[in-house]
């Protein structure tokens, strides 16, 4: 199997609450919605980043951060509330692709999906596309796990999925910052993904992951 054109590497970040408070305190029916969301393009023949895009998405159903979520990812609750909901952001994310001659509505999509682990597709997509009442993109159903990745290159077997900083760290290469942004996120996730390919020589073609919907 050949690789692709490209490669999207992908993460987000998303409202989220202390699930060790007292359940009296837990919003009822509590989802977690999609507030950040940064994509990096690599061309998979020259393995150089060749776009770059993040936008805040405004929350629906809990429009108002919990102060766990303030903590954790540094977003304002002002940037949120002056962020265009996802839907909107989505169709300006699918313009972007497709400016960068990716082709992300195509039944057979010249380009596959990186992403730190499973719960971005899994969870987060997932949940955000029922939420918003919009079909699951197709792209997203195979995607490249990096924590999968790494662990097979390391040839090590542990329960304990590595942390992405643990995975550049292990790599020797910078973090880009804090975690919990999703466009220093991506951009980590991004050149582990290349120096992994780098390592494994032209021939390497990383395995993928079918997406399967995981408890909120």
């Amino acid at each position: 199997m050949p690789r692709p054109e490209y490669y999207l590497c992908i993460d987000l970040e998303a409202t989220c609450i202390d699930r060790e408070l007292p359940a009296h305190r837990l919003p009822p029916n509590f989802k977690p919605e999609i507030i950040d969301i940064a994509a990096i393009i690599v061309d998979s023949k020259t393995l150089e980043k060749v776009g770059e895009f993040q936008s805040y998405c405004r929350p629906i159903k809990h429009p108002k951060l919990a102060e766990f979520c303030l903590e954790l990812t540094k977003i304002s609750q002002e940037t949120v509330d002056e962020a265009d909901t996802f839907p909107d952001v989505w169709g300006r994310f699918i313009d972007w692709l497709k400016s960068k001659k990716l082709k992300p509505l195509s039944p057979t999509a010249n380009f596959l999906l990186v992403t730190d682990g499973p719960f971005d597709c899994g969870k987060y997509f997932y949940i955000q596309f029922d939420v918003s009442e919009m079909s699951y993109p197709r792209f997203a159903r195979e995607f490249v796990e990096l924590k999968t990745e790494y662990k097979t290159y390391k040839r090590r077997t542990p329960r304990r999925y590595p942390k992405l900083s643990e995975m550049a760290g292990g790599l020797g290469l910078d973090t880009h910052g804090a975690s919990h942004k999703a466009l220093s996120d991506a951009k980590c996730v991004a050149d582990v993904f290349r120096t992994l390919l780098r390592r494994r020589g032209d021939r390497y073609v990383p395995k993928t992951e079918r997406m399967r919907p995981m408890c909120t």
